[in-house]
């Protein structure tokens, strides 16, 4: 939940008008201010009604009409200021009355300009404006109302139930995902995280390592700056694109949580995902795997052309993209493995130096399946670029000279 911040300077400068107020109150009294002119006033104090203050508040309808699937719009009502979450972005403005049953908010809202989807943003902007437009309120147990000019209920939310734990019981606390929104993490991909003295966590989003520092309320979890450690994710299940939750480089330790019977709970900020978690047993995080691309096509001189055998096959250990590290898999019909290095690039491109492939000695049969062999492994130890992801999911190894390697999810 949002805490209102006042500022030193602010205390400092009421505390210097409440010193100096009464010394001068005589010279202001034997120098009044010329006639015609104005004197500025301090705006009135904020009617708010205190019903509203402290609670997250929740949109089920919006003009009377549900939301899309899978979104959370919210509200907060502080002393003299509203706002919340769209889903996309997050807004606020003044409030100068919200009493009574009539609202006053003389300047609108304003928003982030974070870009969202497109039924997403149509929402977005449907509800600031009528978010804009209130003029009355009517709050009804744990149900709030706002009505336009013409009396008629445009927004109607409801109280959000607020978790509540004891912070200190994170430190030192060390979990591994179960499930997000019920389904279960794909092996080899499970996220962890850790949380640590000195407000630092460390975590594991089922394909790449973060580092940063946490911030943690009764009930809300945040990591406002974090790094990446350790390489950058290669599965192919990170790019693909599913109707379903997302369950590889989508986790993150921020939202709501509360800690019960022994599991961690992580509702994101706009509500859309709930993650659990249990204590990892002996403190060890699981053994992470890399995925294997598949081969999909070589391409040579600006054709392409498909594998005559299939079965070829190519992983990153540990999923990652490192400075150095190892590519794997299957020709076919052999197993190999080649080193890589990849160096900072000061200039130009990023750029792969790749070692020779280390490749078992089976025969392979039929012949197309030795052609294909020996051109995969002919394009990989002179791939030179790093890896494109293309916008389908794909991704390719590209040499010097133009040859590429095509890969796609498998299956």
């Amino acid at each position: 939940m949002r805490r209102r911040v006042v500022s030193t300077a602010l205390l400092c400068m009421a505390f210097f008008v409440a010193a100096t107020s009464c010394g001068r109150a005589d010279e202001d009294a034997a120098n009044p201010p010329p006639e015609g002119s104005t004197v500025s006033m301090a705006p009135p104090r904020a009617q708010v009604d205190p019903a509203l203050v402290g609670t997250e508040w929740l949109l089920t309808s919006l003009d009377g009409e549900e939301l899309v699937p899978k979104t959370k719009i919210t509200l907060e009502i502080d002393d003299g200021e509203a706002g919340g979450s769209t889903g996309c972005n997050f807004y606020g403005g003044e409030v100068r009355k919200m009493a009574d049953g009539s609202i006053v908010m003389p300047g609108g809202s304003g928003m982030t300009t974070i870009g969202c989807p497109r039924d997403e943003r149509l929402q977005e902007n449907r509800y600031l404006r009528l978010f804009d437009d209130a003029h009355a309120y009517r709050v009804e147990g744990d149900l709030l109302e706002l009505m336009n000019g013409e009396g008629r209920t445009t927004l109607r939310f409801q109280k959000e139930v607020q978790w509540r734990s004891d912070p200190a019981k994170l430190v030192g606390t060390s979990w591994v995902l179960r499930s997000t929104d019920g389904a279960r993490p794909r092996a080899g991909s499970v996220p962890t995280v850790r949380f640590e003295s000195e407000r630092r966590v460390f975590w594991y989003d089922g394909c790449q390592n973060f580092e940063g520092e946490y911030f943690v309320t009764e009930n809300d979890l945040t990591v406002p700056g974090f790094g990446v450690v350790g390489g950058y994710c290669m599965k192919p299940e990170a790019y693909e694109r599913s109707a379903g939750p997302c369950l590889v480089a989508c986790f993150g330790p921020e939202g709501d949580y509360r800690l019960r019977d022994g599991l961690l709970e992580i509702r994101s900020e706009a509500g859309e995902t709930t993650s659990i978690l249990e204590p990892i047993a002996g403190g060890e995080a699981p053994e992470q795997e890399g995925t294997p691309w598949e081969l999909k096509g070589f391409v040579d001189a600006g054709r392409t052309t498909v594998p005559g055998s299939a079965g070829i096959t190519l992983t990153f250990d540990r999923g990652t993209l490192r400075d150095e590290g190892t590519m794997l898999g299957s020709t076919g019909c052999n197993d190999y493995r080649v080193a890589y290095e990849h160096p900072i690039a000061r200039n130009g491109p990023d750029r792969l130096i790749m070692g020779e492939p280390a490749v078992t000695k089976r025969k392979c049969v039929p012949s197309t399946a030795a052609e294909d062999e020996q051109r995969f492994l002919g394009i990989l130890r002179d791939v030179s670029y790093y890896p494109a992801i293309m916008s389908s999911g794909g991704m390719t190894l590209d040499t010097e000279d133009g040859r590429k390697l095509v890969f796609v999810a498998p299956g």
